[in-house]
């Protein structure tokens, strides 16, 4: 229904005279000025309902997620300090160290030497044990063994 007052008034004007005409058909003897305030009100709280609670929306409020990064830190670093803490306490080992390692390995490989993994010039810079990590099944790595890949990978 319309939101403006002409259309309702006109609303209830026609909604009156058919009820009126109806009722005549019937024999029912309606009076008009009765029926005219029955109608009126009937169809005001009809409306209140309907303004009150029609376009409503969602009742909730939308929090803003805070930042699991503290101010002035790097998200990257915080993003992989998760990772290695993720790795050291779980209880089974999940392939999301094996692949920012490897991730890391790439991008130095490919700035420093515009090489790639599979390159065999790449391979030999990485050496066995590192590549056994970097392509092997996800297994549990100690924190020293862990230091020991993060700095051949730096010295790439």
């Amino acid at each position: 229904m319309g939101s403006s007052w002409p259309v309702r008034v006109g609303l209830l004007v026609g909604f009156t005279a058919v009820l009126y005409v109806v009722f005549r058909v019937f024999y029912y003897e309606p009076h008009l000025v009765p029926l005219a305030l029955l109608v009126t009100v009937c169809t005001a709280v009809g409306w209140m309902v309907v303004d009150v609670l029609g376009d409503l929306g969602p009742s909730w409020q939308v929090q803003a997620q805070a930042d699991s990064v503290g101010t002035g830190q790097d998200a990257r670093l915080a993003t992989y300090l998760r990772v290695l803490e993720g790795h050291l306490t779980s209880t089974a080992p999940d392939d999301s160290l094996r692949d920012r390692l490897r991730q890391l390995a790439d991008q130095r490989l490919l700035q420093r030497h515009g090489l790639d993994r599979i390159d065999p010039e790449g391979r030999a810079r990485l050496g066995p044990e590192l590549l056994a990590v970097l392509e092997g099944q996800p297994r549990r790595l100690s924190a020293t063994e862990l230091d020991r890949h993060v700095h051949r990978i730096e010295e790439l």
